[in-house]
């Protein structure tokens, strides 16, 4: 039994690399477990119930369940090429030999789920025509292998999100102006009707970290009223009149960086695709005269 200390433990980091180079092998070559993978020369008996020593924490550098998982791995290739090559688990030899004394003295209590299977298969003693075998080989490479290779492209996807979402945490954030009238609010005669749609898009808009300002040609105490109403006010940066006289050198309709969403058609929008819209390439500015 493989007990790791500040003294040994490298030689748990190279049986890990073992450990991996089978798991890869056991992926490109078959899929699952197959004859004549390999298992490297180290006994997987002597790791399959490693343990860290009292001053060695167990979350410290080395993965015990990769370790472990992977021994377990090794013993179960060992005696697949053992069934492939005799067809007979009564037959003794020195593999099965160390199997037997392992599944009677504790050796697999971390990997409860290959000793079942273990059990199983030398009370049973299958031949090549019992169809059970090989789902139960399968079950065991999807509990092992391919769930750590799952783990690791979910991680990678959660890096990579993570990394994403810096990105844009990075960014200034998206500046959005909501209207109040026939945008958030429709006005029927008397009664005044939530527009749902846009309402949920501000606050997804919210959520995604954009800035949002309400204004409304009925002023800022109007707008932040109407903000309250449909459940919003909180979400605004500030509430504003719109505009009577804008000084500006360019007319609206030449801004370069400005989206205009009509209320409708906002409810597949985001910040990415709002930014996305906005980073688009500018046609060229038509010449100026020269006065």
């Amino acid at each position: 039994m493989y007990i790791a200390n500040f003294t040994n433990i490298g030689i748990g980091e190279e049986i890990i690399k073992e450990i991996l180079r089978l798991y890869v092998d056991l992926a490109d070559s078959h899929g699952g477990f197959g004859h004549g993978c390999d298992r490297s020369a180290f006994d997987p008996f002597h790791f399959v119930n490693a343990a860290a020593a009292a001053d060695l924490s167990e979350h410290h550098l080395l993965d015990f369940d990769l370790l472990r998982q992977g021994a377990a791995v090794s013993i179960l290739c060992g005696v697949y090429d053992h069934w492939c090559e005799v067809e007979d688990f009564s037959k003794e030899s020195a593999w099965m030999t160390n199997l037997r004394m392992a599944l009677s003295d504790g050796t697999f209590t971390y990997v409860p789920e290959t000793k079942a299977a273990l059990e199983e298969l030398l009370h049973h003693n299958p031949s090549f025509s019992d169809a059970w075998v090989a789902p139960l080989f399968q079950e065991l490479y999807d509990l092992y292998v391919a769930s750590y290779f799952r783990r690791l492209a979910e991680r990678s996807a959660e890096a990579h999100r993570m990394g994403a979402q810096a990105l844009i945490r990075k960014a200034p954030p998206l500046v959005v102006y909501v209207d109040i009238d026939e945008t958030l609010i429709r006005n029927v005669g008397r009664s005044r009707i939530p527009i749902p749609a846009a309402v949920q898009h501000v606050r997804d808009l919210a959520t995604q970290g954009a800035e949002l300002y309400c204004w409304s040609s009925g002023g800022a105490a109007y707008a932040r009223e109407s903000a309250r109403e449909v459940g919003l006010e909180a979400l605004f940066t500030a509430f504003l009149p719109k505009p009577q006289v804008m000084l500006d050198d360019q007319p609206v309709s030449t801004w370069r960086r400005l989206v205009q969403v009509h209320p409708l058609s906002c409810e597949s929008e985001t910040v990415a695709s709002y930014r996305a819209r906005l980073s688009r390439p500018l046609p060229p500015r038509e010449p100026t005269e020269e006065r």
